[in-house]
């Protein structure tokens, strides 16, 4: 009898059990980019929510006195008063859209016009930090389809965020702005670039969630990029990081050239001026109550205030109206229930309600404006959108009250 040696061997095919890994993997990364995602929504909510009646009154007062101002000089002060709160009120607007996942608001938009307005908006954080900023905007590129707001907001984060890391660098500190167009690819470009300490290949793939920073606690929320990431990807575009060579980084945002619908011929969009109506405006905030009064007041209307829905009830029985403005949260009968009321006493003038609010991403207004189909005008409000559809709402309403 032979003596040798023995070789056994056992072979699994693993591909599937791999593969099957992988898609766990990815999923549960999916849920919990998901799950982040909802919490900053929440985040992002509540904190416009808080801001919205305080910005409605001073973006309102500060309209009104460069309206009505005595003279240049006032009327100077109400104006740049007035540009701060817009930008504040549109960043709370974006804040909302991302929540809300909605689509932008898209006008032609002149990407290094956007450019310029966001290094206006940051240039004193980044002269005091010694940056010097160059910037190589490409003539003649055209306009795109996007939101000017929103891609403004973009730039800001991308310009604050290479402006902290560039903190801790030692002189000479450089960033720079670079914009392209490339109609055979049917894109723009800007890359914001730095000669900071960059971001670590290991931490790419993390730098755009939500609540995700590198940066020292007290300084950043992890908050910007992630609103980028989704202003962007909202837009049909991307952003990513790169290696700045030489060192550094570099995001670059592409986006996609879309062109403007073009309007029938002849098609203006222009409410028929309707001044010496009747309105009652129903709000338990005095300062809101009075701003809105003052704005349509001085488009000629005659206006009464009441502080809830049931003493606008009361109201009623003793004047009519052509147009009724009420908040929707309110104590003492809110706004549904007034307008449940009305439907019930007096239909013709629930049609001829709008509504009023800074919470339309909660469940019960958001639910009870889609259900009235009624126009409802958010917070924070600026006199001109207030003004355009009062006047588009009564525009339909038949002149009534006495």
């Amino acid at each position: 009898m032979s003596s040798g040696r023995v070789f056994t061997a056992y072979l699994r095919d693993l591909t599937e059990t791999k593969r099957a890994e992988r898609e766990i993997a990815r999923q549960r990364e999916q849920l919990y980019h998901s799950e982040k995602l909802t919490a900053l929504g929440s985040l992002l909510a509540g904190v416009a929510h808080e801001l919205n009646n305080p910005l409605s009154v001073v973006v309102g007062q500060a309209t009104l006195l460069e309206e009505t101002a005595p003279d240049p000089r006032t009327a100077a002060r109400g104006q740049k008063i007035r540009a701060a709160a817009d930008r504040c009120a549109k960043i709370v607007k974006t804040f909302l859209a991302m929540a809300r996942r909605r689509q932008p608001e898209r006008a032609a938009v002149d990407l290094n016009e956007v450019v310029r307005s966001a290094l206006e908006l940051v240039g004193y954080g980044l002269h005091t930090a010694d940056i010097k900023v160059e910037l190589d905007l490409a003539e003649g590129i055209p306009d795109i389809w996007a939101d000017p707001d929103q891609l403004n907001q973009v730039m800001t984060n991308l310009l604050v965020n290479a402006q902290h890391a560039l903190l801790d660098v030692a002189e000479p500190r450089r960033l720079k702005v670079t914009t392209s167009a490339d109609p055979s690819a049917g894109h723009l470009r800007v890359v914001v670039s730095d000669n900071g300490p960059g971001v670590p290949p290991e931490m790419r793939s993390r730098i755009f969630e939500p609540f995700f920073t590198t940066k020292p606690m007290g300084i950043g929320t992890g908050v910007g990029l992630s609103v980028c990431h989704g202003v962007v990807e909202a837009h049909g575009g991307t952003v990513s990081v790169e290696d700045e060579p030489g060192g550094g980084a570099r995001f670059v945002v592409t986006l996609p050239l879309v062109a403007p619908p073009v309007c029938a011929e002849g098609e203006v969009d222009t409410p028929s001026a309707s001044g010496g109506r009747r309105l009652l405006i129903v709000d338990d905030e005095p300062e809101i109550a009075q701003v809105l009064a003052e704005i349509l007041s001085s488009a000629g209307h005659v206006v009464d205030v009441v502080d809830s829905g049931q003493a606008a009830l009361d109201r009623l029985g003793d004047t009519d109206y052509d147009l009724i403005v009420s908040d929707i949260r309110m104590p003492n009968l809110d706004g549904p229930g007034l307008y449940r009321a009305l439907l019930r006493k007096r239909p013709d003038l629930a049609a001829r309600t709008i509504f009023i609010t800074g919470d339309t991403l909660g469940t019960t207004a958001a639910g009870f404006l889609r259900q009235t189909r009624r126009p409802c005008i958010e917070k924070p409000f600026d006199a001109a959108e207030v003004r355009r559809v009062i006047e588009e709402a009564l525009a339909e309403a038949p002149q009534e009250a006495v």
